[in-house]
């Protein structure tokens, strides 16, 4: 199991990625952002692994400059 430190939940990654929770959940059905964590149940939350969110952000940065 990852260490919870190092995991963001849906609205955190949205935060760190600037874009709506919506567009979150796209990103991971699209497989752009795979799931770290996803608790049992129907409705049980998803995380995210801080380092894979931080990097798919710091590339749309860099494609926003280029």
């Amino acid at each position: 199991m990852p260490n919870t430190t190092d995991l963001l939940t849906t609205a955190q990654a949205a935060e760190v990625l600037g874009v709506s929770v919506a567009t979150v959940h796209r990103m991971e059905a699209d497989g752009e952002l795979p799931v770290a964590l996803k608790v049992t149940g129907l409705r049980g939350p998803k995380f995210f692994n801080r380092d894979a969110v931080e990097a798919i952000a710091a590339a749309r940065k860099m494609e926003g400059e280029g």
